[in-house]
């Protein structure tokens, strides 16, 4: 996916063709099945900013059900967060042996490296968003306990999200402009904030600790501008024994350095991005990160993102908008 905005509209009159529609140039994300045949109609807007997807989904249809195998976890090239925001009628979406009904103004978090399954009685309309995972700080782990999980608009944090959520689904125009990247940027902060606060009144009504690893990608998270950060200082705050700390890593997949080089460059791409930020020179965004030497950052910036930071920053500062209205499948004539 490019830096660049992208946007994709469109309308099918079938469930072929709405199956078109959603792929496009990609892999197959999910397999949409209408098992009791009838009439579909689907009109889908997408927009695409740095890697943040949000859709619009408008269905007009009979029971249908939408799956999510391995088959589609393995062409997927980086774990996703994938939010889906219930706006008109109802469904039912499952995940990790969990299920949650979702009525108007419900939402839930999924991870793409998990199958599921999201049935539909009828029309209904829902907001949807896709990010990396990289780009939050909390451990995949964390967010396990809430997959298949209903949040709701009344309960605590919601209140205050689903009014924003709302108004962006409604006005698209919100991420087409020069501060549409900052708009997507803090749907993700919100939806993150609210699912994070509802792990913590969860732990908080059963007395549960926060785990180690949480709380180490914590610290690291709090320090990342700190370019001494290694293993050594985030042991020694935490009060383990580096051969410990590297133990929890892996056991997590993952490395304490690798962990630490996704956050501080998802951050620094982010920023360098941000149009609100174009005065502030590369050197000075990426020292913010924790890279003081800047030919440095240019090297494992390019290795990362296949470009170096000054080019991705001119292009994605012009923020040019393709829009792309695709044709109507014409139907079939049996």
């Amino acid at each position: 996916m490019s830096g660049d905005f992208e946007e994709i509209r469109g309308h099918a009159d079938d469930i072929d063709s709405w199956r078109v529609l959603i792929t496009g140039t990609q892999p197959p994300f999910q397999r949409v099945e209408n098992p009791e045949g009838g009439e579909f109609e689907g009109t889908l807007s997408r927009q695409v900013l740095d890697r943040i997807s949000a859709h619009l989904i408008e269905i007009h249809a009979g029971k249908h059900v939408i799956h999510r195998t391995a088959e589609h976890i393995r062409t997927t090239p980086e774990p996703l967060y994938v939010v889906m925001f219930q706006i008109q009628g109802e469904s039912v979406f499952s995940q990790a042996g969990a299920s949650a009904r979702l009525s108007p103004g419900d939402y839930t978090v999924s991870s793409s490296s998990v199958p599921f399954s999201w049935a539909f009685e009828g029309d209904f309309t829902v907001f949807m968003l896709r990010f990396p995972q990289a780009f939050i700080d909390a451990p995949p782990q964390s967010f396990l306990p809430l997959l298949g999980r209903a949040l709701r608009p009344e309960d605590g944090f919601g209140r205050h999200l689903s009014p924003f959520v709302l108004s962006v689904a409604r006005d698209p125009d919100l991420l087409r402009g020069p501060v549409g990247r900052r708009v997507a940027q803090n749907l993700v902060d919100l939806f993150t904030t609210s699912f994070l606060a509802h792990l913590e009144n969860t732990r908080a009504d059963t007395e549960t600790p926060t785990p180690l690893f949480q709380r180490i990608t914590g610290y690291i998270a709090e320090h990342l501008s700190d370019a001494e950060l290694d293993s050594a200082a985030i042991a020694a705050a935490n009060f383990i024994s580096t051969r410990y700390l590297q133990a929890i890593f892996q056991e997590h997949g993952t490395t304490v350095s690798s962990w630490i080089k996704e956050r501080r460059l998802a951050g620094a791409r982010r920023e360098l991005g941000d149009t609100m930020l174009q005065e502030r020179s590369i050197g000075e965004l990426a020292e913010r990160w924790g890279y003081l030497d800047q030919a440095y950052f240019s090297r494992v910036f390019r290795q990362a993102f296949g470009e170096s930071p000054k080019q991705w920053r001119a292009r994605a500062l012009r923020h040019p908008s393709v829009d792309r209205e695709p044709a109507r499948a014409a139907r079939r004539d049996d």
